[in-house]
């Protein structure tokens, strides 16, 4: 027995008939009743329906706008990290001062505060030893074919295991950028 009835108090009808369906069709009979109500529904409550499903960005800012919102506190977590590190990279005249705050924005990219440390000892252990394993593969005095090839090879094997394990991924990282600059700067040593 399928019973309707409209919102309004002044507006109640009900239909009732008895339907059979088979189990593959009753996904398309319940939508057929959704159209149905939505037909016979009265104009208050289309304009009701309508209001409610407008999107409202303002009233979502202004929601995420308290210290009991996550976003605004991940906002505020990562607004004043990076400040930090921008004001750090800018304090002490680092030759490339950009990378400071480029590390910080990547490892705030985790989900959580966990997954942000987390990441972030992962990418400290990452580089120090993807500068330790290039800087024995530099003893060798290599080319720059060889470089070349050996930036692909890096680069091939972060975006492979950026997912699975970020650390191993940095390793790659570290070595594909520090190979990269070295051929920018004609620079291939320790």
């Amino acid at each position: 027995i399928i019973a309707q009835r409209d919102n309004s108090e002044e507006n109640v009808r009900y239909w009732r008939k008895e339907v059979t369906v088979t189990e593959e069709f009753q996904n398309l009979f319940n939508h057929i009743l959704k159209i149905d109500e939505m037909v016979h529904a009265n104009e208050e409550r289309i304009a009701y329906e309508a209001d409610m499903r407008k999107p409202l960005y303002s009233k979502r800012i202004y929601q995420n706008l308290t210290l009991d919102s996550i976003v605004f506190r991940n906002t505020l977590r990562y607004t004043a990290i990076m400040m930090i590190a921008i004001f750090i990279a800018l304090m002490f005249d680092f030759e490339k001062a950009y990378w400071i705050p480029l590390s910080a924005h990547t490892i705030l990219l985790g989900t959580s505060t966990i997954h942000a440390i987390e990441r972030g000892m992962a990418r400290g252990l990452g580089t120090i030893l993807g500068v330790l394993v290039l800087s024995v593969i530099l003893l060798f005095s290599i080319p720059t074919p060889v470089a070349v090839i050996l930036m692909g090879i890096a680069a091939l094997f972060t975006e492979a295991l950026v997912g699975a394990n970020y650390a191993i991924a940095v390793v790659f990282s570290t070595i594909q950028v520090i190979l990269m600059n070295g051929l920018a700067s004609q620079n291939l040593t320790i």
